[in-house]
């Protein structure tokens, strides 16, 4: 049975110098109940328990190339897990008490996320810059383009899950019901993001190594720029 009836799908693009058909581990998530763990990347999806033994590879069957496992995310209840991959081929949600996949389209995805009120929303973006928000039995509910090919990299929920924001070439906010309400440009290509657990503000990384602190109406607060003693200015 399934509690959430929407989650978070977001897009992946590959960093420079990093080759598809690279060993890589891209995510790693404790379940819940902190008695297992999950790991994902080039060709794997396998659970361990929390002593780091192997118990079993779970990655969905496929068709095609060898899928890249982006992102998972346990739900918080049920043994169900949630898969993004970097060719599509398992994106969806696996019951590990049924060993049943549900699929949810084939978009190169970056991550995914359950939300905290119980909504599921997929992010996806290969190159043309969409929104995709789906029901909990893989319908599609609504599609969204965003102008100039934009490439989400990250997304998160606000804690009350009225909101989520996204990471590209800027920040964005966006409704639950997939609206855009603020939008917080640069010129750097942002990565990394999280809402403060007060949901009072946000925070993002860059691939040019800097660290802002935003308002939750996607103003800058504050740069850090990690790699430099000066901070650059916007």
């Amino acid at each position: 049975m399934f509690y959430l009836k929407y989650f978070l799908l977001f897009s992946l693009c590959i960093p420079q110098g990093l080759k598809a058909n690279e060993t890589i581990l891209w995510t790693v998530k404790w379940k819940p109940d902190g008695k297992h763990f999950a790991v994902g990347g080039t060709g794997k999806l396998d659970l361990f328990d929390k002593e780091g033994q192997f118990l079993r590879s779970i990655l969905p069957r496929y068709n095609g190339s060898v899928p890249t496992v982006t992102d998972i995310d346990w739900h918080k209840s049920e043994n169900l897990l949630a898969i993004s991959s970097q060719n599509g081929d398992v994106n969806g949600i696996l019951d590990l008490d049924t060993n049943t996949f549900l699929s949810l389209g084939s978009d190169h995805t970056r991550g995914i996320e359950w939300s905290p009120d119980h909504q599921l929303i997929s992010l996806s973006s290969a190159g043309d810059g969409h929104l995709r928000i789906w029901d909990v039995n893989g319908k599609l509910l609504k599609t969204i383009i965003e102008k100039n090919g934009v490439e989400f990299r990250n997304v998160a929920w606000n804690p009350a899950g009225d909101q989520f924001a996204s990471t590209s070439h800027s920040l964005f906010v966006w409704s639950e019901q997939g609206e855009k309400i603020h939008e917080g440009k640069t010129k750097d290509m942002l990565w990394g993001l999280d809402w403060h657990p007060g949901g009072e503000s946000i925070i993002t990384s860059s691939e040019e190594g800097n660290v802002r602190i935003w308002n939750k109406e996607a103003a800058l607060i504050k740069m850090i720029s990690v790699y430099h003693e000066d901070p650059l200015e916007e």
